[in-house]
């Protein structure tokens, strides 16, 4: 893993040296996650206020380039805001009408797609119907059609990705609607959106707190190490 220091440096807001240099343990450093074989973590504190971050944990995969801070009158807390903020991926809907009427057709068909048009795979939704039961389910080469015996009537659909955990909240179904079309917007998926997150730093490991959850990293370059590579170099 490799954190992304070219685009880092052409991005980054500038904060004064001095910030890594004030009263109490210097978290200057490149850090790794110590959290097993699934999970891979890369954290870069660098001495002008900017920080690196890249994580992996199966399928998802996560980056973010931004400024840190000290907390006032903390031992050792740390805060970390990405920059330029993230904008949240979304799911649009398209439409919601009725379907082609074949002999054969289901009737409730749910298609998910990405802007190109491909259809997204594993997104899983909710729906309920008329009498209260739910039916769940995920897409497939991103659709789904219901039980062509199915009459029901249905009320409202919720939708997530669970990979990155995109959610539409629920949504109603307007009465006939037998074709519902979304599309899922991807914006900034990837890029982790640290809003003043705090790390705690103990002289020697440091714990992020974020939407993953707590992430212990070991310190593998120390701040004479990172203040002596060159402004283009890349940590290994």
């Amino acid at each position: 893993m490799r954190v992304m220091m070219s685009a880092w440096m052409a991005t980054m807001i500038l904060v004064s040296p001095a910030t890594a240099k004030e009263n109490g343990a210097n978290p200057v450093g490149l850090y790794r996650a110590q959290e097993g074989p699934d999970v891979g973590s890369l954290l870069a504190i660098r001495p002008d206020g900017r920080f690196g971050y890249e994580f992996y944990a199966g399928a998802l995969e996560q980056w973010a380039l931004g400024n840190w801070s000290r907390v006032p009158a903390s031992d050792g807390i740390i805060r970390l805001r990405t920059l330029p903020r993230p904008k949240a991926p979304v799911f649009r809907i398209d439409s919601m009408g009725k379907g082609e009427n074949t002999v054969d057709a289901s009737p409730l068909t749910l298609h998910v797609a990405w802007p190109n048009g491909n259809g997204v795979s594993g997104i899983d939704f909710r729906i309920e119907y008329e009498n209260g039961e739910t039916a769940t389910g995920y897409t497939q080469n991103g659709e789904w059609r219901a039980d062509p015996a199915e009459q029901r009537r249905a009320r409202w659909i919720e939708l997530l990705e669970p990979v990155y955990d995109i959610a539409l909240p629920r949504t109603a179904i307007p009465e006939g609607a037998t074709d519902l079309r979304f599309t899922l917007i991807p914006n900034d998926m990837k890029i982790a959106d640290f809003a003043d997150s705090e790390a705690e730093f103990d002289g020697e490991r440091l714990t992020l707190h974020s939407r993953n959850g707590d992430i212990r990293y070991v310190r593998i370059k120390g701040p004479e190490e990172i203040e002596a590579e060159p402004e283009s170099g890349t940590p290994e």
